[in-house]
């Protein structure tokens, strides 16, 4: 009896044992599908016992000695300067546009500065007021109007500027002495003064004369000035009809008459023929006349104005005034829109 329980237990034991190993081999199978490597038997290297390597620092190249070239000591000087300016300066003016009304007290507008060549070079190089106003009389500037435009009847009304008409000398022959209406504005306007450079109406440039009297005010008070001379008063910018005085017949003789400058000094003559001494040039407002072309209409220079084909066909014949009944040329009563300045 004793011998089969020794035996029962020591089978009891092998069967724990392997049912505890089957158990470890299911766990195993678990977690990995292979058994981890075995442990190395040596131990990782060690680590190497030099430093990394020192970063390097750039020198800079030591200093010269002395230094490659002796300060100045000395101040830079300069020529001294001159007491005035060689050549005074001129006034540029921003844009090349006169005024339509008086530029000074005296001066009508800036065309009556352009009119007489002594006046011009006169006012131009005693009055800053004149050149700055009147920049193109003055010679300071010569350029075209680029806003103006006008309707060519005879290129299939195309519209024109200074630009067509400046490049053929045929173009300036024809349009520079006419007038047009502005396809912009529809202002009546003589092409030449807003085409003047391609119409080769430029002014040679009057150089102006700082320390005039009538630019600078004097240092002390001046000594009283001679009484001048009466000028004669122009009441209206308009030519009397008939005898002038003895031996001038008429204001049409001033302005055929060779010494029409002579003339002219005379105050009677200035102050009767004041568009024929080119004092003026303006439209006589009172005149008008009746067109028998037009169904009897009463016109003036301002109707005239109106068409290019009025200008030329008017401007060439007389009429009686309606006012005075007097036989007169349109071209004189008239003589702006006629372009009959001098």
């Amino acid at each position: 009896m004793r011998r089969i329980a020794i035996a029962l237990l020591l089978s009891f034991k092998a069967l724990s044992v392997h049912s505890f190993s089957f158990r470890a081999l299911i766990v195993h199978n678990q977690s990995t599908d292979s058994p981890t490597p075995s442990p190395t038997g040596s131990p990782t290297p060690s680590p190497t016992g030099l430093p990394t390597a020192t970063p390097k620092s750039v020198e800079t190249s030591s200093p010269t000695s002395s230094p490659i070239k002796a300060p100045n000591t000395s101040p830079i000087t300069t020529s001294p300067p001159t007491a005035s300016p060689i050549v005074p300066p001129t006034i540029e003016p921003v844009e090349c546009v006169e005024w339509e009304g008086s530029p000074m007290e005296g001066v009508q507008n800036c065309a009556y500065v352009r009119w007489n060549e002594k006046r011009r070079k006169d006012l131009c190089s005693t009055e800053m007021k004149v050149r700055e106003r009147c920049p193109h009389a003055c010679g300071l500037c010569c350029r075209n109007d680029k806003t103006f435009s006008f309707i060519n009847p005879d290129s299939d009304g195309d519209e024109w500027t200074c630009r067509h008409i400046g490049k053929r000398q045929s173009r300036q022959a024809k349009w520079c002495a006419k007038g047009n209406k502005d396809y912009k504005t529809q202002e009546y306007t003589m092409i030449k003064r807003v085409c003047p450079k391609a119409c080769d109406f430029c002014f040679e440039p009057v150089p102006y004369v700082p320390g005039n009297p009538t630019n600078t005010p004097p240092a002390s008070a001046p000594a009283p000035a001679p009484a001048p001379a009466p000028a004669p008063t122009i009441i209206t910018c308009v030519n009397v009809k008939g005898e002038v005085k003895n031996g001038v017949k008429s204001c049409n003789f001033v302005r055929k008459n060779s010494n029409r400058d002579e003339l002219c000094e005379d105050p009677k003559v200035a102050s009767k023929c004041p568009i024929s001494c080119g004092s003026c040039c303006e439209d006589d407002k009172s005149f008008s006349f009746i067109n028998k072309d037009s169904r009897g209409d009463e016109w003036d220079c301002s109707t005239i104005k109106k068409k290019e084909k009025r200008i030329e066909m008017w401007c060439k014949r007389h009429a009686y005034d309606v006012k005075t009944g007097d036989f007169l040329k349109i071209r004189s009563t008239c003589a702006e829109t006629c372009d009959y300045c001098i």
